[in-house]
């Protein structure tokens, strides 16, 4: 039996009306029962009733029990190099600190977060002017590949697992606001990269005269950084030299 389990509805918009998420809905279209629990209890009892062969997580936000991790095998898609960026922020990571690839790495989940023996993993190259969408994009369509890659080996049980070099760990956190806020003690390669890794949304940004102004793209001339589209508050976004009409430059 399949089974999607994804997170309950959540209020959405200005009606703030309960709305189903994206993988809720194309089950639905898919014909494949959801499961959509509150609680660990009931996301444990949930998996205990179908007990499955196979658990594919992805960007799920509840923590696994342990019993369900130590019963039943449970593969972890993570947007990283592993071990590197084990966290909450691995994408946006990577890009806050210039790296010049990045992938995705299949784990057989363990109590300990991003920890797991590794299943297989592959490579993408980053392009320096390319934003969050676009590397999350590419990201999704190699997850694809190395899933049903996963998936004919699991059936023909010719998995290999490689356990993770924990001495060369990293760690992101879940990102906040401040993450957002470009600081004047940054070199104008972090700015770009900051602007690069929320970029379209939520968008990184700098304060003046009180509003916020989001710099959705930038490039480096001469040393300093050059926005190219901004999104001052209130208003949509306009190239630089359109808000530099009215308003003293940012930097």
């Amino acid at each position: 039996m399949a089974m999607v389990i994804t997170r309950p509805d959540a209020p959405a918009g200005r009606g703030r009306t309960l709305t189903p998420s994206p993988v809720k809905e194309k089950a639905h279209q898919l014909g494949i029962p959801v499961a959509t629990p509150d609680t660990r209890t009931e996301l444990k009892s949930i998996i205990t009733s179908i007990s499955p062969d196979l658990i594919i997580v992805v960007a799920y936000g509840m923590i696994f029990p342990r019993s369900i991790v130590d019963r039943f095998f449970c593969m972890n898609i993570h947007g990283s190099l592993l071990p590197l960026y084990r966290g909450a922020s691995p994408i946006h990571s990577a890009i806050l600190c210039g790296d010049i690839e990045t992938g995705i790495t299949l784990i057989r989940m363990n109590q300990k977060m991003d920890a797991g023996d590794m299943i297989m993993s592959d490579t993408i190259k980053l392009d320096p002017n390319e934003t969050f969408d676009s590397i999350h994009d590419r990201l999704a369509q190699l997850s694809s590949t190395l899933c049903n890659d996963f998936i004919n080996q699991f059936k023909d049980s010719a998995l290999h697992l490689i356990p993770q070099n924990h001495d060369q760990a990293t760690y992101c956190h879940k990102l906040n606001s401040k993450d957002y806020e470009l600081q004047p003690q940054m070199t104008a390669t972090d700015c770009l990269n900051r602007i690069r890794a929320f970029s379209p949304a939520p968008g990184a940004y700098v304060m003046a005269n009180s509003r916020r102004i989001k710099i959705l793209k930038a490039t480096i001339q001469d040393n300093q950084l050059l926005p190219l589209i901004v999104r001052p508050e209130g208003r949509g976004d306009m190239t630089y030299p359109a808000y530099l009409l009215g308003n003293p430059p940012l930097f």
